[in-house]
């Protein structure tokens, strides 16, 4: 088997997988049918393969949240991301207009300030922002060019963001501009209509301290906070599981007291936090020092079959015992998969660092000798 590493940190997801690819039409665009009232998963994966009879379907706890393989295509990358977008979204229980491409906005009306991008596959490449080419990855020296790029879509409902919700695709450059590759974590919201206006002015402190107090984690909890920052509209339908939709709001907070930082969302009416996430991941329990853990897993696209790699279904795959190291200014860690891809590296403080994987590990080195 052909395996490649992908290394997902919490700064960027990189992401290889090649398709191959007989058509003769040089620029696909299939048209996927709205999907019908209530949504069913089964037809939303029949209509995705039968427009995609190249690209493999991932459901998970009666979602659909990866596909891979060979998918829309365009002129530019940008313009075969948004037709996946444009055509696709159904087959995910949203409407295209729910999504829109980080980076870019546009005002509209009725959303009390707040931007979002409405799709346009017709815009001018020329006339694009440079977050239009989406996140270049895995440069070619030889080319000057990067093979893929990255393009990251925020759902949104009446210009609210959905809390941690949003549909990424890859688009693999060239003559036809394939997508290859798409992960989905979109939240079905039927006939929801959110509002940016019912939010509080301020969080509730007590009510943060208290969320705190009451969680498991490694950074203990403040006696009050420093530089809380303005509440801002969200709409929190659940993380992992669906949930009914309401209107939320979300704010950051430093300890008053100590290196803690945290990112709560609060429901809009009442000010009950509904979920709290560390902003700094480490362990500093008393008497085990201060180190702060990097921690993430990597993956590798791999040829599940025996044709030739641009040929062959590809699948992602942790990879196990493989070599990760993390560099700051100061220092370097060093680290070995498990067998679930997962590593943890400690660093002495929080000072920015870089992470890189190759396919080298405790018991293979590989080496590319074109």
């Amino acid at each position: 088997m052909n395996y490649r590493p992908l290394l997902f940190t919490s700064a960027l997801a990189i992401v290889c997988i090649v398709g191959c690819d007989a058509s003769t039409d040089k620029h696909r665009v299939q048209e996927i049918p709205t999907i019908e009232t209530p949504f069913s998963v089964e037809a939303a994966v029949h209509r995705l393969k039968s427009a995609y009879p190249k690209a493999e379907v991932k459901v998970k706890q009666n979602r659909i949240r990866r596909m891979y393989g060979s998918m829309s295509t365009g002129n530019t990358p940008k313009e075969a991301a948004d037709k996946f977008i444009q055509n696709s979204a159904s087959a995910f229980g949203i409407s295209e207009s729910e999504l829109a491409l980080d980076g870019e906005s546009t005002s509209l009306a009725g959303t009390s300030g707040l931007n979002v991008r409405r799709l346009s596959a017709t815009s001018n490449p020329a006339s694009a922002s440079a977050e239009s080419n989406g996140v270049g990855l895995m440069y070619d020296p030889r080319t000057g060019k990067h093979k893929f790029r990255l393009y990251r879509y925020v759902q949104h409902r009446n210009g609210v963001p959905v809390y941690g919700a949003g549909l990424r695709t890859l688009v693999r450059e060239g003559d036809t501009n394939e997508v290859v590759w798409a992960n989905a974590d979109v939240k079905p919201m039927g006939h929801f209509a959110a509002s940016a206006d019912a939010i509080a002015p301020v969080a509730d402190m007590e009510k943060s301290l208290q969320a705190l107090e009451s969680a498991d984690a490694s950074i203990p909890a403040p006696t009050g906070f420093a530089r809380v920052s303005q509440p801002t509209p969200t709409v929190f339908a659940g993380l992992d599981d669906i949930e009914t939709p309401r209107m939320a709001m979300t704010y950051t907070a430093e300890a008053a007291d100590g290196i803690g930082a945290w990112t709560f969302v609060a429901d809009a009416a009442t000010g009950d936090i509904l979920h709290v996430e560390s902003n700094i991941h480490g362990d500093t329990s008393p008497g085990e020092g201060s180190d702060f853990d990097i921690s993430g897993t990597v993956y590798a696209s791999v040829n599940s079959g025996l044709n030739a790699m641009e040929c062959s279904g590809q699948e992602i795959v942790p990879l196990p015992y493989l070599h990760v190291t993390a560099s700051s200014t100061e220092t370097t860690a060093a680290a070995v998969t498990n067998l679930d891809g997962q590593y943890s590296l400690q660093m002495p403080d929080s000072s920015p660092a870089s992470v890189v994987s190759e396919i080298n590990g405790e018991y293979f080195h590989v080496v590319d000798d074109r």
